[in-house]
């Protein structure tokens, strides 16, 4: 079965940091279209797809790209027919917040044998979050601490709902963020595209 891949955290742990990182090493990117619109991010060469796009002028990415939770859930769906051998991956702001609609997907998709589910917590101290977000120099108003803080605490709260087979933990507070994708892919199983990344480091 393939495996699919749920990054969940707050805003500013590096979710979309670690799907630009795979997309970047990567020698064979492409684009999967769905009524017209890019809806997915292919990396051919290491067998994944990621939902969403990933413009390089943009901070954001992935399922902050897709305007409904349907058009997700449709992505996800195309991704696994258009390459059925592939690991998908999907990251999101929005769909982090969002306790149980994912949870389920990937539990019916186990449950008909299509994948082997994943959600990856990606555990960020308020710190960690406030100075990634600092450091991408596209704020204009003051950044909310609060409301960081009530995210990395809300992504921590649904993880420990969710049956821990699937739940894999990522404490970013010692990774350092170019270094996140590696971490990412040896956590979930990608050695081949890890050991690739260690070696041109």
């Amino acid at each position: 079965m393939i495996k699919i891949v749920q990054i969940k955290g707050s805003n500013g742990s590096g979710k979309t940091t670690i799907v630009k990182q795979m997309i970047k090493f990567s020698s064979d990117v492409g684009e999967l279209d769905m009524d017209d619109k890019i809806y997915a991010t292919t990396i051919e060469d290491y067998g994944w797809v990621a939902i969403g796009r990933y413009p390089d002028e943009s901070k954001m990415g992935g399922c902050d790209t897709m305007k409904t939770i349907e058009d997700i859930k449709r992505a996800i769906w195309r991704a696994h027919v258009e390459r059925p051998d592939y690991w998908i991956v999907f990251e999101g702001m929005m769909i982090s917040t969002i306790k149980s609609t994912f949870y389920n997907l990937l539990m019916e998709m186990k449950q008909d044998r299509i994948a082997d589910p994943c959600f990856v917590i990606l555990k960020a101290d308020v710190d960690v979050c406030v100075r990634n977000i600092n450091g991408r120099g596209t704020r204009r108003d003051g950044l909310n601490v609060d409301n960081v803080a009530n995210k990395c605490e809300l992504v921590v709260r649904h993880a420990l709902t969710y049956d821990p087979k699937y739940v894999k933990w990522m404490d970013v507070k010692n990774i350092p963020l170019d270094r996140m994708a590696i971490d990412f892919l040896a956590l979930v199983g990608d050695m081949r595209m890890a050991e690739d990344m260690l070696e041109f480091e």
